[in-house]
């Protein structure tokens, strides 16, 4: 039984029962309190304090409290209560909001993880490992997102084009050929020059691959593979922190997939670029 659960059920004095009380109606404030605060908040004493973290099995405040924290966090996962779009406002602790960003990666992947399929998967790497050429299409921070991965990916002597980087990404289109692929990276999916470059692809039978949150991006219609990511951002977010965690997430397993299939090969690749970097 966790500590909250305990709280919840425990038998309790009044006064007893206005500290109880506190602390689950107000649990991002705990992390920031010691005896003496929570006392003067419930108008109760440090020994009424004290004793409830005696009744249920701690020393003392600090135990109690670590205890209590790691189970609000825990709840908060396996509840869903993440908010992805604003995971803390003004005036949260700097504990609360570290927590509560914890919180928000590991509920991303986890949420992300859900989604996936083995078929799905591997038809992404299929369509990422053409006899040709391999052009990645992404703005903003997915054009970010999509450098890592090149990156990771040369370390492999597999060397994509940024397409979108100088916005050069019509010239590439234009110069792709069937024996090339494509990534499209967009969490939206709205960007309309997107839309116009994969009709094009389409229509000379060029295959790409799709990663959005939109599962009604039009990119979807001619998309030789696609992962959908669940949608849970709204427009006030913060930040794109769970758009970033999710898609890093699906590019990295992408990269250890493709990393897979030529296991020795890449091995073999990578540890001799490492000797000739200690050298030069």
């Amino acid at each position: 039984m966790s500590v909250i659960d305990k709280l919840s059920s425990g038998a309790f004095t009044a006064s007893e029962e206005s500290v109880v009380s506190f602390l689950l109606d107000n649990p991002d404030k705990v992390s920031g309190l010691n005896v003496r605060d929570l006392a003067d908040l419930t108008y109760t004493s440090k020994t009424t304090v004290l004793r409830i973290c005696r009744k249920l099995g701690f020393e003392g405040w600090k135990d109690f409290k670590m205890a209590f924290v790691i189970a609000c966090e825990s709840e908060k996962i396996t509840r869903g209560s993440v908010d992805f779009s604003r995971p803390f406002y003004l005036g949260e602790s700097t504990h609360t909001i570290i927590s509560n960003m914890a919180a928000l990666e590991s509920e991303s992947i986890r949420i992300t993880r859900s989604a996936m399929t083995s078929e799905v998967m591997d038809n992404l790497v299929r369509t990422l490992t053409p006899k040709g050429r391999l052009f990645l299409f992404g703005v903003g921070d997915s054009r970010l997102i999509l450098e890592s991965f090149a990156n990771k990916l040369i370390k492999l002597n597999i060397y994509p084009v940024i397409a979108t980087a100088n916005y050069e990404e019509s010239a590439h289109t234009f110069n792709m050929t069937p024996d090339d692929s494509a990534l499209f990276l967009t969490y939206e999916g709205m960007y309309e020059r997107f839309h116009l470059l994969g009709r094009h692809m389409a229509a000379r039978k060029i295959p790409y691959a799709l990663i959005t949150g939109n599962s009604e991006c039009e990119l979807m219609k001619n998309a030789s593979a696609a992962f959908v990511i669940p949608h849970k951002e709204d427009g006030q977010k913060i930040a794109t922190f769970y758009s970033s965690v999710a898609m890093s997430f699906v590019l990295d397993s992408v990269y250890a997939l493709i990393y897979e299939q030529g296991y020795a090969r890449y091995h073999s690749h990578k540890d001799n670029l490492d000797a000739f970097k200690n050298k030069t």
